[in-house]
């Protein structure tokens, strides 16, 4: 008994660690895809473009 207790907590445990991983694994992806918008504004606004007539 103590063993099939034992194969479902670790079961428990994979499955909540995977989803965890997933988590994390699309927080980072959202992050790193916001950091990039905004980089690629910032460097916009820095550089205008050359063709604009000035």
């Amino acid at each position: 008994m103590p063993n099939s207790a034992m194969l479902l907590w670790s079961r428990y445990a994979i499955a909540f660690c995977s989803a965890y991983a997933d988590l994390v694994r699309w927080a980072l992806v959202g992050i790193a895809h916001l950091i990039y918008r905004r980089s690629i504004l910032f460097f916009q606004q820095q550089c205008p473009p050359k063709d604009s007539p000035d």
